[in-house]
């Protein structure tokens, strides 16, 4: 679900967190099959903006945007520049706690649901239906399966 909004940028918990999202942002925009997707949406992208919110915060939008009066990974919301992807609202605290409960590292997490919400900005949403589900899983899970093996990522 893209849901327009302006907000501010939350305070970051961690620089090198910080740097990890960028670096995420710019290996997802190398990917053929998202660039292709994202031209044709967009036409020229240029930036991509994220905001680190706290566990409430990120409860009182999901609450406002989505009705889900809960804590959530990451929210996409469409662009509130003319030649921006869209803005991520990424919640690290619910990032480590899943990166545990996979039982993989945090960055590891972290390009996962970074990767999620770019496709949803790209028009993907799983939840429309079971056939677009599969559809964005599928990519989801190919482009996953590159990041994996990419040196510059350093997932491993």
């Amino acid at each position: 679900m893209v849901i327009p909004i302006a907000f501010r940028e939350a305070a970051v918990g961690s620089d090198s967190l910080e740097t990890r999202v960028r670096r995420a942002c710019r290996e997802i925009a190398s990917h053929t099959e998202l660039r292709k997707r994202a031209a044709q949406k967009l036409g020229s992208i240029k930036s991509l903006q994220e905001a680190f919110l706290s566990g409430q915060e990120m409860r009182r939008l999901n609450r406002e945007f989505r009705h889900r009066d809960c804590s959530t990974d990451i929210l996409s919301f469409a662009p509130s520049e003319p030649e921006s992807l869209g803005e991520l609202a990424i919640c690290g605290p619910v990032i480590r706690r899943q990166a545990r409960r996979h039982r993989h590292s945090v960055r590891s997490e972290l390009y996962y649901m970074l990767l999620h919400g770019v496709l949803h900005l790209l028009g993907y949403d799983h939840e429309q239906g079971p056939l677009e589900a599969r559809r964005m899983f599928k990519i989801q899970d190919e482009c996953w399966n590159e990041f994996e093996t990419s040196p510059r990522l350093r997932l491993r």
